[in-house]
C-alpha cells in the first residue's frame, strides 16, 4: 500500500514538473518574442530616424551650395550658361534666387528664392509675398521649421532688437531689426500686409506643426 502511495506521489511531481516546465517554455518563448518585436520596432524606429536626417543633411548642403555658388562678390556677375540656366525660375522672368539672407546671431546664412512651393521650401527659405529683397514694402519669408535646428529652426532663439541682413543681386546689403515677435493662427495672414507707409520691413513666418501655429518675426529697416 505504502508503495502505491508513493509512487502515486512520484507521478504526481512528475507531472507537476512537465507543467510546470511546459508554462516556463511558453513564458520563455513569449519573452523572446516581446524581445524580438521591441528590439525590431526599435531598428526600424533608429532607421526612420537616420533617414530623416539624412534627408535634412542633404537640404542643408543643398541650400549651402546654392549659397556659396552666388556668392555676393560675384552675385550675377561672369555667370556661366549652366548658372544661367539655374537662375530662371519656373516663370522664366523671375531669379530663382533673388536675394541672401544672414542674421549672425543664429548663424543663418541663406539664399531667398523667389517663390515658396513644396519642392522650393525643401531647399531654403522662400519669399512668399512681398517685394524683391531690400525694395519698398513688406518682403514675407517663409522657411522650414526642422528637427535639427536647420533652415528656421532657430527663429525661436531671436527676439526684439535683433539684427536681421538681407543681401539683393547688387551684393547690396541692408540691416533690419526686429520688432515684433509672435505666434499666430495659420490663417492668421495680417503680417503679410504690405501697407507699410513707404517702408522697407522683412517679416520671417515659420510653422510650428504641433501647435498648428505659425512663429512670425518683423524687422523693420534700420535707418
Amino acid at each position: 500500500m505504502n508503495q502505491i502511495l508513493l509512487s502515486n506521489k512520484l507521478f504526481s511531481k512528475d507531472i507537476s514538473s512537465t507543467k510546470k516546465n511546459a508554462i516556463e517554455r511558453k513564458k520563455y518563448k513569449y519573452y523572446i518574442f516581446l524581445f524580438s518585436f521591441f528590439l525590431s520596432m526599435l531598428l526600424i524606429f533608429f532607421g526612420y530616424l537616420c533617414l530623416y536626417l539624412y534627408n535634412i543633411n542633404i537640404k542643408e548642403k543643398n541650400a549651402q551650395n546654392i549659397s556659396n555658388f552666388f556668392s555676393l562678390k560675384t552675385m550675377y556677375n561672369n555667370i556661366d550658361h549652366k548658372a544661367n540656366q539655374l537662375l530662371l525660375s519656373k516663370t522664366s522672368t523671375d531669379p530663382f534666387v533673388i536675394g541672401v539672407i544672414k542674421i549672425d546671431k543664429i548663424k543663418l546664412d541663406y539664399p531667398i528664392l523667389s517663390y515658396a512651393d513644396d519642392e522650393s521650401l525643401k531647399i531654403a527659405p522662400c519669399r512668399f509675398a512681398g517685394p524683391k529683397p531690400n525694395e519698398i514694402g513688406n518682403l514675407c519669408i517663409a522657411g522650414h521649421n526642422y528637427a535639427d535646428n536647420s533652415f528656421f529652426g532657430k527663429l525661436k532663439i531671436l527676439n526684439p532688437n535683433d539684427s536681421i541682413k538681407i543681401y539683393d543681386l547688387d551684393g547690396i546689403v541692408v540691416e533690419y531689426r526686429i520688432n515684433v515677435k509672435t505666434e499666430v493662427e495659420s490663417t492668421d495672414l495680417k503680417y503679410v500686409s504690405q501697407n507699410t507707409n513707404n517702408k522697407r520691413i522683412v517679416t520671417l513666418f515659420t510653422c510650428n506643426t504641433l501647435k498648428n501655429t505659425r512663429l512670425v518675426l518683423a524687422a523693420e529697416e534700420v535707418l
